[in-house]
């Protein structure tokens, strides 16, 4: 190919925010290309010799801006078309793996499914009610001890004395720690409708969370905890290794074989000594609506007073594969709502369980088999076949009557099959095989 004139601008763009914590500063990026500069330089002067090519060689300008930096080349020489073209694949290439690479870390938030922590909202409701003697005392631990210390001079606060004054407290009512927001500028939320309204009353509630925002300003409470930070993440980071070597969210994944949002926060609780639940976070405040909570607390009885508290890996199956599984069926009662409410004459409202679970109508019903149903036959899969029937038994004994017949028709024709593309597929089976299983009576 014959060499021609040539005038020629090429301008490599690379976009980036350098508001990302995860791309390095327009200063270390000058750097980064000053230093790549003579390289680029030699690699050309390479390149030309291969090429047989005598004209003079650019010099790449660099242009740094805070939004864009960007290198411009300026040809302004006799240069083969080969030469360039040459010279383009590099440049491009390298620019493109620069590109993936700054891509990454945003590829990893995208999926981060899991988040372990400790709640401001949680803890600061919690200690109030320790300090009113409206809650079990925690076990003992160096966190334990340091709490009391600090907070223990607070119990005439009137937040300490509104909760005393409810007549009797249930240890979840924590959870309204999750209608604050924007910590430690906290903004509160107030749900039109809870549970604990009819049980308190909606105003005493209210005002209650009130009080909790000034017992959270009047104690310093903030100070406390960013004190505490670095063991809270520390206890978040171990607990999340164990919950991850489960690979419970990948098999629910794996089970469905379609996505659905859904985030799964574990709630750690280093002042709960009672249990772990669920955290309807959808009920509390809508901008956490995304967000699957399990409460779960440390739980070793007579524990060394000095030392940190240790939260161990029980029963988050019931988070991921049960609440998991109502966000991931949820389109599909809509879609087949006129089918199922074709099947209302199964529901057993007079059952205990139904009215003990406050299941009041049939789509509730319905649900609640469902994914108690698709919970089991993963229990049958991944778990032992005893813990696959004591889940069974369990959800019988609860009155979810359809548990029985639907589990192993799930693990036999779904999960043992290859015949269906993914679970939104099978579903219209499980319709068909409850209307010939029981038919409507004349």
């Amino acid at each position: 190919m014959s060499d021609a004139p040539l005038g020629l601008s090429v301008l490599c763009i690379t976009m980036i925010n350098f508001e990302s914590k995860y791309v390095p500063t327009s200063l270390k990026l000058k750097t980064y290309f000053k230093l790549q500069r003579s390289a680029i330089h030699q690699r050309r002067s390479q390149a030309c010799a291969t090429r047989n090519c005598t004209e003079p060689l650019f010099r790449p300008k660099l242009f740094i801006s805070k939004k864009s930096p960007f290198i411009n080349y300026n040809f302004n020489s006799r240069f083969s078309i080969a030469c360039l073209r040459y010279l383009i694949f590099i440049e491009m290439k390298k620019l493109s793996i620069l590109f993936l690479i700054a891509l990454l870390p945003v590829a990893g938030i995208c999926q981060g499914e899991l988040k372990v922590n400790v709640h401001p909202g949680v803890e600061l409701f919690t200690i109030v009610q320790i300090l009113g003697d409206k809650y079990p005392q925690p076990n003992a631990s160096a966190y334990s001890k340091e709490v009391m210390d600090y907070f223990g001079k607070y119990k005439d606060h009137p937040a300490v004395k509104k909760v005393i004054s409810f007549d009797k407290t249930y240890t979840d009512l924590v959870e309204l720690g999750w209608c604050m927001s924007d910590f430690p500028n906290i903004k509160i939320y107030e749900p039109a409708e809870l549970s604990w309204y009819k049980m308190y009353g909606k105003e005493n509630v209210l005002e209650y969370i009130k009080l909790c925002k000034d017992f959270f300003n009047d104690t310093r409470f903030w100070d406390f905890f960013q004190k505490h930070q670095a063991r809270y993440t520390k206890w978040g980071d171990d607990l999340k290794a164990n919950v991850d070597s489960g690979k419970l969210i990948k098999k629910l994944q794996d089970f469905y074989r379609y996505d659905a949002a859904i985030n799964w926060d574990i709630c750690i609780d280093p002042l709960n000594s009672w249990g772990s639940h669920a955290i309807m976070t959808k009920t509390l405040n809508p901008q956490f609506s995304d967000w699957l909570v399990y409460n779960t607390g440390y739980f070793k009885e007579g524990g060394a007073k000095d030392a940190d508290p240790v939260f161990e890996f029980r029963d988050f199956e019931n988070l991921v594969w049960h609440e998991g599984s109502h966000v991931y069926i949820s389109t599909l009662l809509k879609k087949y709502q006129k089918e199922i409410d074709e099947l209302s004459y199964l529901y057993n409202k007079d059952d205990e369980g139904m009215k003990r679970n406050q299941i009041s109508n049939w789509p509730y019903c319905f649900d609640e088999n469902m994914v108690r149903s698709i919970t089991a036959a993963l229990y049958k899969k991944y778990r032992t076949e005893r813990a696959y029937k004591r889940q069974v038994a369990r959800q019988t004994a609860s009155d979810f009557i359809y548990v029985d017949e639907l589990a192993p028709f799930i693990y036999d024709n779904y999960i043992n099959s290859a015949k269906y593309k993914n679970f939104a597929d099978f579903f219209p089976e499980i319709i068909k095989y409850l209307q010939a299983k029981y038919p409507k009576k004349a």
